[in-house]
């Protein structure tokens, strides 16, 4: 389908939550450097909504931008904990609202031209 070839793969930071890689591709007979991060677990983000259809956001700082943002609560998941109980501990954490139920909306990422690392969408009204 796509005639990418690797001919060679280089780490180039190495951290339990995150690696920098540095892949070197052929296609079409061009060489092409591909700089991308990956992360060994997934993450969860949750669309709470109040009674009367208010979406729940976080307020916080957020370094790399250096501002304060609005943004649904949401986190990685720890290893092997399944994406449902990830998403009500990272909802419970920071919102203090218990979800009365959970459902799973999706499965996407965010930035995949730069960032391997998929976030699981739930929906937990309150």
């Amino acid at each position: 389908m796509f005639d990418y070839k690797l001919i060679s793969s280089k780490i180039l930071f190495d951290h339990p939550y995150a690696k920098v890689i540095l892949d070197t591709l052929e296609h079409e007979g061009v060489e092409l450097v591909y700089f991308y991060l990956t992360s060994p677990v997934d993450a969860v983000a949750t669309v709470g909504l109040t009674d009367k259809g208010c979406i729940i956001l976080t307020r916080q700082y957020r370094y790399p931008i250096q501002q304060v943002i609005y943004d649904l609560p949401a986190g990685h998941l720890n290893p092997g904990e399944d994406p449902m109980s990830g998403a009500c501990r990272e909802f419970e954490e920071e919102t203090c609202y218990y979800p009365r139920y959970i459902e799973r909306l999706g499965y996407y990422n965010q930035f995949p031209g730069v960032l391997k690392a998929a976030t699981n969408i739930f929906l937990p009204p309150i």
